[in-house]
């Protein structure tokens, strides 16, 4: 799995907004390529390809951001995690993806030659691009998310309405030991290739996960 190099950061505009960044980028080590994490359909790493947002946050009303994201269900999985939860990490990729079904909670790109027409597909740790999110401030123990990616054309395709149109939520709980929290998510795919279907056919990915994790003592369970 890459190392990774990540910006983060802040700046007051007044005493209740601030504007907000990130910027995280996959380093392999052992030979200078980036890596970490595919973000586009021509298996070429981008520069910052494991997230690059911009926003503003309120002190009261939460916060929005734009830029290149995760959907709202992904921090249901990685919250309920027993293995993120102990600082473990999710060291790896493969074994990831076996356990949480890239089909799921992943989106499918069209890929430019058999045996990968429209069959490739970006698992948990996609990310979507020419996105939006909203967060709600905490209101006691619960917070909510709300995500929207307006898709993003595979190069050499033609420019299909809705194709890559994402929308997705999520609220979680938490308070103390215990983590609860709920996502879904709506991935919209207009394939383009005629050798795996015909032209203009949408096909619906629906995702709903649920997560919890309670810890008391040494012990920590989750689902």
């Amino acid at each position: 799995m890459a190392a990774r190099l990540g910006l983060t950061g802040s700046y007051p505009i007044d005493a209740d907004y601030k504007a907000t960044f990130g910027l995280e980028s996959g380093l392999d080590l052992s030979n200078g390529n980036a890596g970490g994490g595919i973000a586009n359909s021509t298996n070429s790493a981008l520069l910052f390809n494991r997230g690059a947002v911009l926003g503003v946050a309120h002190k009261q009303y939460g916060s929005i951001e734009a830029g290149l994201m995760y959907m709202a269900p992904f921090w249901v999985m990685l919250a309920a995690d027993n293995m993120s939860a102990n600082n473990y990490g999710l060291s790896d990729f493969s074994a990831l993806f076996s356990l949480s079904r890239p089909e799921a909670m992943g989106k499918y790109l069209k890929g430019t030659s058999a045996p990968t027409l429209s069959t490739v597909n970006t698992g948990t740790a996609g990310f979507y691009a020419n996105s939006l999110r909203y967060r709600t401030p905490a209101v006691g123990a619960v917070t909510g998310e709300f995500s929207y990616s307006m898709g993003q054309q595979a190069p050499g395709k033609n420019a299909l309405k809705d194709d890559g149109t994402t929308w997705a939520f999520n609220v979680q709980y938490k308070d103390g030991p215990l983590y609860l929290g709920y996502g879904h998510m709506n991935y919209q795919q207009v394939n383009d290739v005629v050798a795996v279907v015909a032209p203009g056919v949408t096909r619906d990915q629906k995702t709903d996960i649920v997560g919890a994790r309670y810890k008391t003592g040494p012990l920590t369970v989750g689902a």
